[in-house]
């Protein structure tokens, strides 16, 4: 899934921590570019304009996202600026996730499913036949791990 990370910047280490854990699962993840609140250092923080620059493209990163990934603490908290990214995200009708909602490991295709793509591919019943017989036999029920 293609997912935006959305949440105070004041939790930068565990923007980069869901970051690093998402995209190891998979996923294509937009986070925020840079800290723009008053936590950043004086030489990194932008402009108003640069600031206003930031908010809209987070804005089109999330509407180009399947959902959002609410990053908070343990109280639960957010700002003004998370509150308007997660009502643009419900007027969007995208999935607003917390980090533990998708910790899913993703699909392996090992040889079985190898074996079940050729006969799949062959087009000749016999082929799947003979594939179904040999993965019951072998008490195999699925040939894809994962989702």
């Amino acid at each position: 899934m293609k997912l935006c990370l959305v949440g105070s910047s004041r939790f930068m280490d565990q923007y980069r921590a869901v970051n690093r854990e998402l995209t190891l699962l998979g996923h294509v993840v937009y986070t925020i570019t840079t800290i723009s609140t008053s936590i950043a250092n004086e030489n990194e923080r932008p402009s108003e304009e640069e600031k206003i620059m930031l908010d809209l493209v987070h804005l089109r990163k999330i509407q180009e996202s399947d959902g959002v990934v609410l990053i908070t603490d343990e109280s639960g908290y957010y700002g003004e600026s998370t509150k308007r990214e997660l009502m643009w995200t419900d007027m969007l009708d995208k999935q607003i996730y917390f980090p533990e909602d998708l910790s899913r490991r993703p699909r392996t295709f090992d040889n079985d499913f190898r074996e079940f793509a050729k006969a799949k591919s062959s087009k000749d019943p016999k082929a799947m036949q003979d594939y179904y017989d040999r993965t019951y036999r072998e008490g195999k029920t699925q040939t894809v791990v994962g989702y």
